[in-house]
């Protein structure tokens, strides 16, 4: 209910921007243009996609972020996809979490290693000036280790073991300009290949937040404007 109360107080603000920018254009700008499902939106075939991206989970009160890295290309301005590479915040560590060879009552405090590969694909439902929602999907495959502990002793070691997941996301975006978005999404992953007790910590309902740069685009939208002066 927390993370819930979040995403809708979030949600709220945007859209009261919206509002207020919405005026602004009413006068500024002729309307443009809202599509749910478009083929394409933007002139644009091909574009080069890069984003620094960051997962928010947790367990037991832990936050098990994920922070990495997604490369790929977008097309038509509502397909994206490519490969993402993402590491697990290291500050963490889970108390009262039983694992395989440790029954309840000798549960022990667990500090992970982990990271992870994956492909992903995005695609855009509904796009306008301002707001886009989006439903992005991945598969991964990565590794994961740990250490149990009981208090500051060391009582045994989780070896590497490799993982498989799926995720998905319901994600929107307010663009202030074409070029810089707000961001927040909210998703699930789910854990395959693992033992039940590593399962039941990492697949979790995910979210995240934050601000979105598209470079090609302010690059654009600066080198045009200058050109544009510089011809007046």
């Amino acid at each position: 209910m927390h993370l819930l109360f979040k995403y809708l107080l979030v949600l709220t603000v945007m859209f009261h921007v919206n509002h207020f920018l919405g005026q602004v254009d009413s006068v500024a700008a002729p309307p443009k243009t809202s599509r749910f499902f478009p083929s394409q939106y933007g002139d644009d075939k091909w574009k080069f996609l890069g984003a620094v991206d960051q997962r928010h989970s947790a367990h037991k009160g832990t936050d098990l972020s994920f922070i990495g890295l997604r490369l790929g290309a977008k097309y038509k301005g509502v397909h994206r996809f490519g490969l993402g590479y993402y590491e697990l915040n290291p500050r963490n560590f889970i108390k009262n979490s039983p694992v395989e060879g440790f029954t309840l009552n000798d549960s022990a405090g667990l500090a992970f290693r982990a990271n992870y590969a994956s492909l992903f694909y995005e695609r855009v439902i509904f796009r306008s000036p301002r707001w886009e929602f989006s439903l992005p999907f991945e598969l991964a495959v990565g590794q994961l280790a740990g250490k149990m502990f009981h208090g500051q002793t060391l009582v045994g070691e989780i070896e590497p073991t490799p993982f498989n997941a799926f995720g998905a996301t319901f994600q929107t975006k307010f663009y202030l300009v074409k070029w810089f978005a707000v961001r927040v999404s909210i998703g699930y992953r789910q854990l395959f290949n693992v033992a039940p007790e590593i399962r039941q910590i990492f697949s979790h309902t995910t979210y995240s937040y934050g601000a979105q740069i598209s470079l090609v685009d302010a690059y654009e939208a600066i080198f045009k404007q200058k050109k544009k002066e510089g011809e007046d």
